[in-house]
């Protein structure tokens, strides 16, 4: 009698260990706890219309948890529909038991999506400044990302501690109607009050840049934005560029221009998105740029001045801060087809050459 039940036991103990083994490794689907999922999210946010397939619950044993997992959702904003490659979260298998448990932290994986339904998506979680500003300036483009969101279950809203990591292709931003970006690709890394943007390349105001790093902070009710952009040498209309510069080379009329440079930048953006306190530190590298202007003083001293400067062969620094512009540069000068070796340093502040 004492081997029978203790082979009863051993049988037992071995199926409660396979059963353990199966569901801590392959785990069940089925759809029993659906309803309870949609109305766990219903609490995050009521405006969020789900759409499950059979959900897959994966047993962790150490942490007495279920992880929870369904693949190809569908979440269904307006007349969008979200591309959702998975949703994942976990739970407590008591609670789960029990049908009370809720949901405390989610990862989204989306496939590739349109960025205005993502952004109308994040606007469900977290209406704020950022995504104002990202939808007023994004035209078009796609995104894919993971999404890590944590909720607090009293305030039913999402913590601060979330993070967004992806990548972005093919977009196309508009500033204002003042600066364009076209093609725009990067990687990104999103936490609270900050940006991390890499392996940048964008066409800006028609010309082609890449960035390793472009940093954007939160500071007060502000936004600081700092990184590094490169261009390599081009043709390139001198009006695309008058943004960097301003009005400082208004007055002259410059064709032919070729040049490469290396820019390392910082700015703010204010409540009111202005752009401030821009400062600019740049290497440019000038192939060749021809200037258009009559010059009476160069004419006093070369008679045969054709009311052309070409310059070629330039390595110019430029730093701007505060209004203040210092350029200093080396290159050939060539004058009526005469070439001579040029130094120079120009300093403007407000509106005066110092």
């Amino acid at each position: 009698m004492i081997k029978l039940i203790n082979k009863f036991f051993f049988i037992l103990t071995l199926i409660i260990i396979l059963t353990i083994a199966y569901l801590s490794f392959f785990g069940i689907k089925t759809n029993k706890f659906n309803d309870i999922i949609l109305l766990n999210i219903l609490k995050i946010n009521k405006d969020i219309d789900l759409s499950l397939n059979d959900v897959n619950y994966l047993l962790n044993p150490l942490k007495l948890s279920i992880k929870i997992s369904t693949k190809n959702p569908k979440i269904l904003i307006s007349d969008s529909n979200l591309d959702i490659k998975n949703i994942k979260t976990e739970a407590s298998l008591i609670s789960l038991i029990k049908g009370d448990f809720f949901i405390d932290d989610l990862n989204i994986s989306t496939r590739e999506i349109n960025i205005k339904d993502a952004i109308s998506f994040a606007k469900l979680f977290q209406n704020s400044p950022q995504l104002f500003l990202l939808d007023n300036i994004i035209r078009d483009g796609k995104l894919s990302a993971d999404i890590f969101l944590n909720f607090d279950p009293k305030k039913k809203k999402i913590k601060d501690n979330y993070k967004i990591i992806g990548f972005v292709k093919k977009t196309e931003l508009n500033f204002f109607n003042q600066y364009k970006a076209k093609d725009l690709s990067f990687a990104f890394n999103v936490i609270k009050d900050e940006y991390l943007l890499t392996n940048i390349e964008t066409n800006f105001n028609e010309i082609k840049y890449v960035s390793e790093l472009i940093e954007v902070k939160k500071k007060n009710h502000s936004f600081l934005v700092k990184g590094n952009v490169i261009n390599n040498v081009e043709n390139h209309d001198f009006q695309n560029i008058k943004w960097l510069i301003g009005d400082f080379l208004n007055n002259l009329d410059i064709k032919d221009l070729r040049f490469g440079s290396k820019n390392d930048f910082s700015f703010i953006i204010d409540k009111k998105f202005k752009f401030l306190d821009l400062k600019l530190d740049t290497s440019l590298d000038i192939d060749n740029i021809i200037i258009n202007k009559k010059l009476s003083s160069l004419q006093n001293y070369f008679p045969n001045y054709t009311n052309q400067i070409k310059l070629e062969k330039h390595k110019i620094k430029i730093k701007f801060s505060k209004n203040k512009l210092d350029i200093k540069g080396a290159g050939d000068l060539i004058l009526n087809n005469s070439a001579d070796k040029l130094t120079y340093k120009i300093i403007k502040k407000d509106d005066q050459l110092l």
